[in-house]
């Protein structure tokens, strides 16, 4: 398995397990929402209920107050209060029925539709209990004092119904675990692209070095061979055995000379350079990587993490990308490419195999020049 095909499999386990924790935590963090406000609402059951005992007994205590018409004002207010925590707890009772479940979760609330939907059934009784004692209150002591501006308290009634409905919806608190769970995420991201990219940079180092060692053994045994000794065993095999050895390193073979007859034929084709983007481009051109899946780093063609042709086929097949666009797009691929290499128009840039055949017949060709010690032009 290749390290592309591995970090491709890799995250998408990942992607699977990290989507349900974050469907779990935002059902869960909704759940929370609804607690927090049937707690907040039932606080507001309690103040108003409390304003209400305060005012009936200041009325029993003082029968003949002068002040009737701030006492109005705070009942008027308390009723007011009471019509919009009964709209909400409503809200609360409809929403509830969509999210309270039977299912058992991990929170300092009960989760069961039945306790809270009795709960909320018990409160929304208690309000019109309370508002229906208020009203009587109220043709009893103040029936020759009405308000002053019946339209500006139908204003202020819906400038609460208003703040309630905007409360019970925190665009901000939404919109800042987003940005939290967003950060979060591009967190993880980085870090598993440092660690591939630390994975295959080991293996190229691990490589490399391989390479020299190998490289360094050759070498050794090859001035061996070609250097005699003063002693009378080594002298017989450096004249026995080394005519016949000259001769089959000094006649090319016939891979070797047709990698010189290939390379001929490719003259013609550019070189492709891995790297990254230059210094100095136009500012429109936004360079993707199909392959490593960066945005402004560099372009498919010139990805220095996978380097070959065959390994890039591999990934685009198990993306079921197209080879042209190399995107998905309907068949046939609607864009219009030319490949700079071969002059093609049935495949990508960065799919064209003559750029490294071009390479590999060069390093057929240094290879034999630097065993065989005989260069040539």
């Amino acid at each position: 398995m290749h390290t592309s095909e591995a970090a491709t499999q890799f995250l998408q386990s990942l992607n699977g397990a990290v989507k349900a924790l974050f469907e779990e935590r935002e059902l869960q963090r909704r759940l929370e929402c609804i607690c927090d406000d049937i707690t907040e609402n039932i606080a507001h059951v309690q103040s108003a209920e409390n304003n209400y005992n305060s005012v009936r007994q200041w009325l029993a205590n003082n029968p003949h107050d002068s002040h009737l018409k701030r006492i109005h004002e705070t009942i008027s207010e308390t009723v007011t209060l009471l019509n919009v925590t009964k709209q909400r707890m409503l809200a609360d009772l409809h929403f509830g029925h969509i999210l309270f479940e039977e299912k058992e979760r991990s929170a300092e609330r009960p989760n069961s539709h039945a306790v809270n939907t009795e709960l909320l059934q018990r409160e929304i009784e208690h309000i019109d209990q309370l508002l229906a004692e208020i009203q009587k209150l109220k043709l009893d002591y103040y029936v020759d004092t009405a308000p002053d501006n019946a339209l500006l308290d139908k204003l202020t009634h819906m400038e609460y119904l208003l703040e309630a409905r905007e409360s019970s919806c925190d665009h901000t608190t939404v919109n800042s675990r987003l940005d939290q769970v967003q950060e979060q995420l591009n967190a993880f991201m980085s870090s598993t692209q440092a660690t591939l990219a630390r994975i295959a940079r080991q293996q190229q180092e691990d490589t490399e070095k391989l390479f020299q060692a190998q490289l360094r053994t050759l070498v050794q045994i090859k001035d061996i061979a070609t250097q005699p000794q003063q002693d009378g065993i080594t002298e017989w095999i450096y004249h026995e055995q080394t005519p016949a050895t000259s001769e089959t390193i000094e006649s090319e073979p016939l891979n070797v000379a047709n990698a010189r007859r290939r390379l001929k034929e490719l003259e013609a084709v550019q070189d492709r350079s891995f790297r990254k983007t230059l210094l100095f481009r136009r500012e429109d051109i936004i360079l993707v990587c199909t392959f490593r899946c960066s945005v402004g780093e560099h372009a498919s063609d010139a990805c220095f993490r996978v380097l070959r042709v065959e390994d890039r086929i591999e990934v685009v097949e198990n993306a079921a990308l197209c080879k042209k666009c190399l995107k998905l797009c309907p068949s046939p691929c609607p864009q219009q490419t030319y490949c700079k290499y071969c002059n093609s128009e049935d495949h990508h840039t960065a799919l064209c195999l003559l750029p490294e055949e071009k390479r590999r017949c060069r390093e057929v060709i240094a290879s034999w020049e630097y065993f065989s010690a005989t260069p040539r032009a």
